[in-house]
């Protein structure tokens, strides 16, 4: 990563990210890794109610007055408790990640006016100091929303993918292949639209940047403005950043959208498709009836986890932005 001779990098990638991250963390580094630990495992159990559906449907199908519930009951106990239980722990890791990631905010923004403080003279001369106090919030609030975005939207599409593919090797094979066709189109529609998406955010950030710098700048200096008569250029200036950047956000919204147009599409070619997979498997004699629900609830797990992961890589996109900007 090249630097300035004040030590300022030039080309912020990003691996350089989850250094920055790690560095604010500070002395909270191994609690934040053991709760994510515990947070990821404990995601996993999100798989298990619908086996157990399964089995109560399967149970019911075949069941006969005077047969004994004791079955039923365990499974219903069974996931009612278990049910409490984890989302004690859930939340209770959130808590905690939440504090360290507050912490962190915090040690970035004092760290970050330490810094500026700390750089030459010359530096000050030719830089726009409002610029680089909107790098210091936009970096430090974009910590406990990494994060936010650790804890519910990677995590949760990580666990969903290997353990519908694991359920799926071990149900019924001809399903991976389908999972694999399906993530793969997906993909392929989000890489698609999301190159264009990331040029659009980065465009974006550079020029509310450069608007919030003028802001902060010109409301400092409101008197100096007035007595030289320049209030109109300055309004045309953020008049104009302003315009473009509405513009920009437009166009970025509008291809978001396109970009869902075609996800849609995709979901419902494919969920045709797999109900009709899941029939041909029953009437093979396969698979029991009692696991319709159990694969429609995996197909939405795969649905819901594939929308994440576009969710998610848009939430990295502006997170990005603030951090590399």
């Amino acid at each position: 990563m090249d630097k300035t001779k004040d030590n300022l990098p030039l080309n912020f990638s990003w691996l350089d990210v989850p250094k920055a991250v790690w560095h604010f963390l500070g002395e909270n580094k191994t609690r934040w890794i053991g709760f994510n630990i515990l947070l990821f495992v404990i995601l996993f159990y999100d798989l298990v109610p619908p086996l157990i559906m399964g089995k109560i449907v399967d149970f019911f199908t075949s069941y006969y007055a005077g047969q004994s519930l004791s079955t039923f009951y365990f499974y219903t106990f069974f996931v009612g408790i278990t049910s409490v239980i984890v989302a004690f722990i859930r939340l209770g890791s959130k808590k905690r990640l939440s504090k360290i990631a507050i912490a962190a905010k915090t040690t970035a923004r004092v760290e970050g006016f330490e810094r500026l403080m700390d750089f030459s003279l010359q530096w000050h001369a030719k830089e726009n100091s409002g610029n680089k106090i909107q790098r210091i919030f936009n970096g430090s609030q974009s910590i406990p929303q990494i994060s936010d975005l650790v804890s519910n939207g990677l995590f949760p599409m990580i666990t969903a993918f290997i353990g519908v593919f694991s359920v799926f090797l071990f149900l019924s094979p001809i399903f991976l292949f389908f999972m694999v066709f399906y993530s793969l189109s997906y993909f392929a529609i989000g890489h698609t639209f999301n190159k264009k998406i990331t040029q659009l955010s980065d465009e974006l950030n550079k020029l509310k940047e450069k608007s919030s710098g003028k802001y902060i700048e010109n409301t400092g200096n409101v008197l100096a403005i007035k007595a030289l008569g320049m209030e109109k250029d300055i309004h045309s200036r953020v008049k104009t950043t302003e315009e473009i950047t509405r513009n920009i956000e437009i166009t970025r919204s509008n291809t978001g959208i396109h970009k869902w147009y075609a996800f849609q599409t995709l979901n419902g070619l494919a969920l045709i498709i797999f109900l009709f997979l899941v029939a041909n498997q029953i009437m093979a004699g396969i698979i029991s009836a009692g696991y319709i629900l159990v694969f429609f609830t995996y197909f939405n797990e795969l649905r819901n986890a594939t929308n994440q992961a576009t969710d998610t890589y848009n939430r990295l996109i502006q997170l990005r932005s603030d951090l590399l900007r």
